[in-house]
Parts: structure tokens; C-alpha cells; sequence
């Protein structure tokens, strides 16, 4: 016999080992030890803290983050950030294996819209995109305006009226 199959019963680890067994009854387990199977089928979970969706920033610099979470273990997210001209950031961060956590990346953004979103992957390649995932609300938007507004007084001029000015027309 060099193979079998077997359902696993539910999500969880496993161990296991092979016990040869030859004619005359001579036994022995694996050289190797044990095995370890890791049957999961959950996808992981997210929600996304910062920026809020649809939100105007005065600032430049923003913390993109977001909490996670699963049942086995996290294996990596990533942002995707998108401008006008394109994908203008993608960071992964490896997660090691935690079961929850806060996760949060700084990017310096110029005047612009944004789109963006996560990617969160667990330790079984199970995979929940915060835009396509059930639930979700698609991709976030963000616009970024850190220039100060132009403005130039035209009239009244900058002057000293000998009449009374107090009715003035713009």
C-alpha cells in the first residue's frame, strides 16, 4: 500500500506517521517522526481602521491601518494604493504566523485622489480582499489636499478712500 485518502473530520492541525509493517511482523514507525497537516478552510478576517472611507486629508502623511484576524494563523497583508497614474504603493507585511493584530502602514501621499484596499492572507493561502471579500464595501477613497488655496483681494483696493466706502459692490 503506498497511498490512501481520508476526510479530515474538521478545521484544525493534525499530526501523523506511517507504521510499516512487513511479513513476518517486523514493525517500525517513520524515521522522520511526525507529520503535520493543517486542514482550514476560513478565510481570514479584516476591518480597516484609517483612513475612513470617503475621507478629505489635510495632511500628507497617513497611517493606512487595519485589524486582522483568523482561526490558524496569519501568514501576510498588503496594502494596494492606487492614484490617478496608477498603483502608487503596495507594502506587504509579514505576519508570522499571530492569530490577531493591528496593522499599520505610513505613506506619504501627494495632492490626489486615492483608491485602496487590503489583501490579508492566512498561514493556508486562505485569502480576504477588505474590497471584494462578502461584506465589504469596495474599494476606500481618500482624497489628499495638503496645498493652501491662492487667494488675491481685487477689490476694494488696498488704498485710502477720501469718499465714504460703505457700500461696496464685488
Amino acid at each position: 500500500l503506498n497511498q490512501f485518502n481520508y476526510t479530515l473530520p474538521y478545521t484544525g492541525a493534525f499530526k501523523w506517521n506511517c507504521l510499516g509493517t512487513d511479513i513476518v511482523n517486523n514493525r517500525a514507525w517513520s524515521s522522520e517522526g511526525n507529520y503535520t497537516l493543517t486542514f482550514d478552510t476560513t478565510s481570514p478576517n479584516a476591518t480597516i481602521l484609517n483612513p475612513a472611507n470617503n475621507s478629505y486629508l489635510n495632511n500628507g502623511t497617513q497611517n493606512f491601518t487595519i485589524n486582522v484576524s483568523d482561526n490558524l494563523g496569519l501568514a501576510n497583508a498588503t496594502l494596494y494604493l492606487y492614484n490617478q497614474s496608477g498603483l502608487y504603493n503596495q507594502t506587504t507585511i509579514a505576519l508570522g504566523g499571530i492569530l490577531q493584530g493591528t496593522i499599520g502602514i505610513v505613506v506619504n501621499l501627494v495632492d490626489g485622489i486615492y483608491t485602496w484596499f487590503w489583501n490579508i492572507v492566512d498561514l493556508a493561502n486562505n485569502v480576504f480582499n477588505t474590497a471584494t471579500s462578502s461584506g465589504s464595501v469596495g474599494n476606500y477613497t481618500t482624497t489628499v489636499d495638503i496645498i493652501n488655496p491662492a487667494l488675491s483681494i481685487i477689490y476694494p483696493q488696498n488704498t485710502t478712500y477720501a469718499i465714504n466706502v460703505s457700500q461696496l459692490n464685488y
